[in-house]
């Protein structure tokens, strides 16, 4: 439709439909095996966990999704892969009301083990104030690639180097407060993709 009130749009090989909220246009993502979201306006996340199990693409289209609430969550499950990019300018993902609001975890008994995160741009900021802050939490069976973006708000911590099914790679992106390795004892070097470094001056350990 051609409503003005519609804040997403979801594109899957049958067609695109545009929805009046975000949790709706999930919900139809996650219907089919492989879909893109785009959002058509400013729009929030309510207090849902939407759990990602097949192939989205969301772009961020110069809007803001503000994660409203501390439960608001986008779980990349088993088997799932999110893609997050910005086909326009200014595109962010915002929330202040939990320690993260991305949560990329497999599973070791599913047929297709490995959750996968991939980020080409846009803005992910997380301006809720505590020692775990992050934007994005990754746990085991665990795929998260960097190639752009910014990442705001608090200090990125991701982890990799203490378990082989845990992994990360960043080849690009801006880290306004640095970034760690959330493994203990490793470093942030081995975040990093082959043949890539933080550039000098960027915070880290």
């Amino acid at each position: 439709t051609d409503d003005s009130d519609n804040v997403a749009e979801v594109k899957t090989s049958s067609g695109t439909t545009e929805y009046p909220d975000f949790g709706t246009a999930m919900t139809a993502a996650g219907s089919v095996t492989a879909s893109s979201v785009r959002l058509l306006a400013d729009t929030e996340l309510p207090g849902n966990t939407y759990n990602i199990t097949n192939y989205i693409t969301l772009d961020l289209n110069g809007h803001t999704l503000t994660m409203a609430d501390k439960k608001s969550l986008l779980y990349i499950g088993a088997g799932g892969s999110l893609t997050i990019k910005d086909s326009g300018t200014g595109g962010k993902i915002t929330g202040g009301k939990t320690a993260y609001f991305i949560k990329v975890w497999g599973d070791n008994n599913a047929a297709t083990k490995e959750a996968t995160l991939i980020v080409n741009g846009g803005t992910i900021e997380n301006t809720y104030y505590d020692s775990s802050s992050t934007q994005i939490w990754n746990l085991l069976y665990s795929n998260v690639t960097i190639t752009g973006g910014i990442f705001a708000g608090c200090q990125t911590k991701l982890s990799a180097g203490d378990n082989p099914t845990r992994k990360v790679y960043i080849s690009g992106g801006h880290f306004d407060e640095g970034i760690k390795n959330g493994a203990d004892g490793h470093k942030v070097s081995e975040l990093m993709s082959t043949g890539y470094a933080l550039r000098a001056g960027s915070a880290g350990d």
